[in-house]
């Protein structure tokens, strides 16, 4: 699955302010490099391989998954090793 920066950033990070389609800056004037970011969606909305009743574990597992990976904070990212040994990533690979 590819994901661009726009997506992870719209996907991990809905309390950021938002960008004024009008002048690309932030309320505060931050300049954005006239790059809009797209409005927020959730990893739940942006998931579409994984529908329905009988994906309804699978989906939740590979969700918490990718926010172990989604942190902006590297304090709280997850490392390779622990990402090695999630459920999803173990459900998959054995």
């Amino acid at each position: 699955m590819k994901v661009s920066r726009q997506t992870l950033q719209s996907a991990t990070a809905p309390n950021f302010p938002a960008v004024s389609e009008a002048n690309h800056t932030s309320p505060k004037g931050v300049f954005s490099a006239r790059i809009p970011i797209p409005r927020s969606r959730t990893l739940e909305d942006r998931e579409t391989s994984l529908q329905g009743k009988e994906n309804k574990e699978d989906r939740e597992l590979f969700l918490h998954f990718m926010r172990k990976m989604l942190q902006w904070e590297p304090e709280t990212r997850s490392s390779a090793r622990e990402l090695a040994d999630d459920e999803w990533i173990l459900k998959h690979t054995t």
